[in-house]
């Protein structure tokens, strides 16, 4: 028999104190993390929770009684807030607000469903202000192909957007009778510079929104060129995860089983259009865990498919605001293990002496994760014993290699994973250098072998279910290695 419960992780009692059914399934809800609105349903990256979000760099006005959080104002503490929309791409003009002859999909921000915006007789410039950009958001992010969108508020207070998926001509902008605050925002193309011999400008000093060359990320003379996430994106996703805190585990673990580690030495993942992602294991996905596994006293093996030192996405370090300290600390105390691998071959089948099974994400593990036998025969030895799986984010493709060589033993298994719609939108802003391969999509392909992906956005969903353990993104990093910490001080403290 099972049981489904649905709480919050930060509902959890202190570590090492209580503990719930031993066979029962969490599913950890995920908090909402949208545009500052009252009642908004629908999500965009990159966003915040109002309660959370710190270091407003003069973008919000803090409200009056509570000056140590940023939310714009007016919006209560119960109300969501975006860092801001990416400012670069749109040209706005309120002197016309349609395009002839141009084919649209509308949406209404006054329908619940999509923004459960309040209708104003008049324009007012902050819920003009907020309804833009929300509609910016919605064609970065949400709609593929979007080459910009109308605003038009009606005399009744009615607010639509309408997008458009074809290149906007400038000849056919017109003005409909609408409210002055109405207008048409086009999407500005970001012109690809031209290189130079012996260019002294500085990586990284690109157009804001163009992938980064990551010349200085190189591990070897002869490695191919390849590119990490535009500026404008990272600054986007800093930090990448909040809610970091310390653990309360009343009594580390003194035994001598080790949690086995997972993961990749490849880190140079190809585009459809060529260009290559400097990628492997995100930090914060990867020594957030391990830092908190460690505080509960558990020690690590590492393992990777040929024995080369684990891949880390060197990048992601600066988006750790706040605790990147952490990571830090961590990855020098297992730095032998990280940089002197086994290789998967070298692990015993029986995985004795294992605690629980850790795939950090990153996009690392879409190389070629999912076709390495050898760890698929480690994983449905994993899922025969009943050992406790943790994935998160582009990780949890890597149960796909289980179905090599073997029937996949994670059909019907609930699963929280990275969207693979937000891989999709990624090259628009810069974050991927190009499309991914439809072979390397993660989300898709773990749908059609069986399991239940539980989340449609990039965010911090966490999901239990049996012994695997899996997290939507980056931003559930912690609340992973809580569920998980819960789960083996159960299993392994409490007995």
């Amino acid at each position: 028999m099972k049981l489904i419960a649905l709480i919050q992780i930060s509902a959890l009692p202190a570590l090492g104190v209580h503990a719930f059914d031993e066979d029962s399934l969490l599913q950890v809800t995920h908090a909402s993390r949208h545009v500052c609105r009252h009642g908004r349903k629908k999500c965009h990256p990159p966003v915040q929770s109002c309660a959370e979000f710190r270091g407003c760099k003069g973008k919000w006005q803090p409200k009056k009684d509570a000056p140590a959080t940023c939310r714009p104002k007016g919006c209560s503490k119960r109300d969501c807030c975006t860092s801001a929309v990416p400012t670069t791409p749109f040209d706005c003009n309120n002197s016309v607000n349609f395009v002839l002859n141009a084919q649209y999909s509308q949406i209404s921000l006054n329908d619940e469903e999509a923004y459960a915006g309040t209708e104003h007789a008049e324009c007012k410039d902050t819920a003009v202000a907020e309804a833009l950009a929300y509609c910016k958001a919605e064609c970065l992010y949400h709609r593929s192909g979007c080459t910009g969108f109308f605003f038009q508020k009606h005399t009744n207070g009615h607010e639509i957007c309408g997008f458009y998926s074809e290149a906007v001509n400038a000849t056919n902008l017109e003005k409909h009778v609408h409210q002055q605050c109405s207008q048409v925002c086009i999407l500005q193309p970001t012109p690809t510079p031209t290189p130079t011999p012996n260019s002294t400008t500085p990586i990284g000093a690109q157009d804001e929104w163009l992938p980064t060359p990551a010349d200085e990320l190189k591990r070897s003379a002869d490695e191919s060129a390849s590119f990490y996430p535009s500026a404008g994106s990272r600054a986007q996703g800093t930090p990448c995860m909040t809610g970091f805190k310390e653990l309360n585990v009343e009594k580390p673990y003194e035994g001598e089983k080790k949690i086995l580690l997972l993961g990749t030495s490849k880190f140079l993942l190809p585009c459809t259009n060529g260009k290559l992602f400097n990628t492997g294991h995100h930090s914060t996905e990867t020594l957030v865990p391990m830092y908190h596994f460690d505080k509960a006293g558990f020690k690590f093996d590492v393992a990777t498919e040929d024995g080369a030192p684990l891949a880390l996405e060197e990048w992601t370090f600066p988006l750790a605001e706040g605790y990147e300290d952490k990571l830090h600390e961590i990855r020098s105390k297992v730095q032998q293990q990280l940089e002197m691998p086994r290789k998967y071959s070298d692990i015993s089948e029986s995985l004795d002496g294992y605690a629980a099974v850790f795939i950090p994400g990153g996009h690392g593990p879409l190389i070629d994760m999912h076709t390495q036998e050898p760890l698929g025969r480690l994983l449905r030895s994993a899922h025969a014993k009943g050992l406790t799986t943790i994935s998160l984010c582009h990780g949890p493709t890597a149960l796909r290699a289980a179905a090599v060589g073997g029937d996949f033993p994670y059909k019907d298994y609930k699963i929280a994973v990275f969207p693979d719609a937000v891989d999709k939108t990624s090259p628009s802003f810069g974050y991927l250098p190009g499309p991914l391969r439809a072979e390397d999509t993660a989300e898709s392909h773990l749908k059609d072998l069986g399991c239940k992906v539980q989340n449609t956005e990039m965010d911090d969903t966490v999901v239990v279910d049996r012994e695997l353990i899996t997290g939507a993104s980056q931003l559930a990093a912690q609340k992973v290695a809580e569920a998980a910490v819960q789960v083996l001080v159960e299993k392994y403290m409490q007995q």
